[in-house]
């Protein structure tokens, strides 16, 4: 993947990484379960562009 298509990617994907990271650090399971939710409707905004 090269050019705009790529750089559009990473808009989405450096965000959606950092609420990975988050989840793995989660300190509580409604902490975590929060970040499910986030990555979850990240994978909807993917879907929707990609």
């Amino acid at each position: 993947m090269k050019g705009e298509s790529h750089d559009e990617l990473h808009k989405w994907l450096y965000p959606h990484i950092e609420l990975i990271e988050s989840l793995s650090k989660a300190e509580s399971t409604e902490q975590a379960n929060k970040f499910i939710t986030d990555i979850q409707a990240s994978f909807s905004i993917y879907n929707q562009y990609f």
